[in-house]
């Protein structure tokens, strides 16, 4: 007969054994789960190495780590005073000084560069997406609408011998046309069919499927009019508005990367009902703003210091008010990047002061008095 004493020592042990158990599943699936995060964590330090290459070299590459996980919690942050970072749910992956136009989930990406080229200032930006198909619904057949056209074409991934594909193509009423090319059209086939073929569409209708995005250019634009993608007005005075769908916002556009922070982030939204296109968006804003404003102040000082060697010296005269007007603009787009930049009047005024820098400075590059960054 086991004594008092002798069934409490089994008990125990078999509490002790349980516990003991426990705590090992749980370390293990701890263990496993932090091993997990910091594999992330390395693949996303690795793709921030990438953007640097390709912001660097301009040579479009494929990245393909990211297939291992999911990565659709990450996005662009710009938190004051800190720099820039890329946020996750399971973590921040330090700071990336580059400007990076990022959608992630769990596929491989495409990373390219593409720029936006003001003659006194060029900024560079690097767009980091997965395998998408680009579906125009052109339902206005302008000179207006098919420059909208190319210029997203032109700054979106060219793909050509590499293993993922962003490709493009047309909705037509409940038409989906792509094989436009003698097959799939990529960047530089479909900026060919836009140069010779011009023709108006009915408004999308077709279903839209997963990796296909809908890119709406129409007057008519408003929210609730396009039931996928992007919907974009005509620019009046440089600058317009676009609505994605699943957003409640309307959102101003002065340049086309406004645009493409909107088809690259997409609608996909946070536990918070915001959408990863308005998150990207007003990532673009806040490090568009920044740069050109130090580049307008540092490119002001730099016109009225060249100006005044060339009046000393007697020199180049026909550039010495050219000079003095660029750099009053220049003034100007500083001021006015201090504000609003969302704001449609403030972003009407700079989109027309841009160009208007742009002009003066190749009229500089012309009389053969300044040269293109």
């Amino acid at each position: 007969m086991i004594s008092i004493y002798r069934m409490f020592q089994i008990i125990f042990g078999i509490v002790v054994s349980v516990f003991i158990l426990y705590f090992l599943i749980q370390y293990t699936a701890n263990y496993a789960g932090f091993q997990k995060d910091v594999q992330k964590i390395k693949i996303l330090r690795n793709l921030k190495t990438t953007t640097e290459s390709v912001y660097t070299y301009g040579n479009p590459v494929v990245f393909t780590d990211t297939t291992m996980y999911d990565f659709s919690s990450c996005y662009m942050s710009v938190v004051e005073p800190n720099p820039p970072e890329i946020r996750c749910d399971f973590s921040q992956i330090g700071s990336v000084f580059i400007p990076t136009l990022l959608s992630l989930g769990k596929s491989m990406v495409v990373v390219d560069s593409s720029e936006l080229n003001l003659g006194w200032y060029v900024m560079r930006w690097v767009v980091v997406m997965p395998r998408t198909k680009i579906i125009f619904n052109p339902m206005e057949s302008s000179p207006q609408v098919w420059n909208i056209m190319k210029n997203i074409t032109g700054l979106l991934p060219a793909t050509d011998n590499l293993e993922e594909k962003v490709t493009f193509g047309f909705c037509d009423g409940n038409e989906i046309i792509e094989n436009i090319c003698g097959g799939d059209c990529e960047k530089y086939g479909f900026l060919e069919v836009l140069e010779t073929s011009r023709a108006q569409a009915n408004k999308c209708t077709a279903y839209i499927p997963n990796g296909y995005t809908l890119i709406t250019i129409s007057s008519q634009c408003r929210m609730g009019f396009s039931e996928s993608g992007v919907c974009i007005v005509p620019p009046s005075q440089g600058a317009g508005l676009a609505y994605l769908y699943e957003s409640g916002e309307e959102f101003v556009y002065k340049d086309y990367f406004d645009i493409l922070a909107l088809v690259i982030g997409g609608s996909r939204k946070d536990v918070f009902g915001k959408t990863a296109g308005e998150r990207l968006y007003s990532y673009k804003n806040d490090i568009w703003k920044d740069r050109m404003s130090i580049a307008a102040g540092i490119m002001k000082q730099r016109m009225l210091l060249v100006s005044g060697r060339y009046q000393a010296a007697g020199e180049y005269m026909d550039c010495v008010p050219i000079y003095m007007s660029l750099s009053g603009v220049l003034g100007s787009i500083e001021t006015t990047l201090k504000g609003d930049i969302t704001n449609p009047s403030v972003a009407r005024n700079l989109a027309v002061m841009l160009s208007e820098s742009k002009t003066l400075h190749s009229s500089l590059v012309n009389l053969g008095c300044e040269y293109y960054v």
